[in-house]
């Protein structure tokens, strides 16, 4: 069990002496504020005000008081390490990185005329998560599915082609798009971003499928003249 304090201090002092008690506290809490993270520190100040409250003696419970005391010191007092940035590799005009790692499971290839599927999403601003980030279109939103295409027929946006040739399936890859390959079709002179995954590879086709989800508008990365649906 927990070691009792003598209710007796040194100088005549009690536990119960509400002088005593908010000095301790503030000592405490002073000490915390110097080590803990903002975020920590906010929590250090709530115990504080409430500790440090006049009471009677009759009243003090000598557990809580020590308890108030010493829980800033518990608290942890090393902050969190930073995330890492992310470290970009480049393909002409194109920059990414790989978020996920793929699978080579199933041994096939992407190549000329290899129909895939992915999950894609296109912001402005960054990527998810950034400050500042906007969402322009997901293949996750309402009314859309993953988007089926046909890999060197012109079906989808350069942008995106040129930077699925060396993914493997469960791959997720980020790309700074810059604003010449028109990827949100908006003109605007800020780059895009583009996310995608790689779900699957499947066989070959000589058609130029780009599919749409029925009711949906034509996905923003496929290329004008692109069949909507798959033969």
């Amino acid at each position: 069990g927990a070691r009792r304090l003598p209710a007796q201090l040194s100088g005549g002092h009690t536990l119960g002496d509400s002088g005593l008690l908010r000095k301790m506290v503030n000592l405490a809490t002073v000490c915390a504020l110097l080590v803990l993270p903002p975020s920590a520190a906010y929590r250090v100040g709530t115990v504080r005000m409430h500790a440090a409250r006049p009471m009677s003696k009759s009243k003090v419970d000598r557990r809580a008081a020590l308890g108030a005391i010493s829980a800033p010191l518990l608290l942890p007092i090393w902050p969190q390490p930073a995330q890492a940035e992310p470290t970009f590799s480049t393909q002409g005009d194109l920059k990414y990185y790989d978020v996920t790692p793929g699978s080579d499971e199933g041994g096939r290839e992407i190549s000329f005329k290899k129909q895939l599927i992915i999950d894609y999403e296109i912001r402005k601003g960054g990527f998810k998560g950034d400050e500042g980030s906007v969402l322009v279109e997901s293949s996750d939103g309402k009314g859309r599915m993953p988007l089926l295409f046909t890999v060197g027929t012109g079906a989808v946006n350069p942008g995106l082609e040129k930077m699925i040739f060396s993914m493997k399936p469960g791959m997720v890859r980020r790309v700074v798009v810059p604003a010449s390959y028109n990827l949100d079709k908006s003109g605007s002179s800020g780059p895009s971003y583009l996310q995608m995954r790689l779900r699957s590879i499947k066989g070959d086709s000589s058609f130029n499928i780009c599919v749409k989800s029925p009711g949906a508008p034509t996905p923003l990365v496929c290329e004008p003249g692109a069949r909507p649906d798959a033969p």
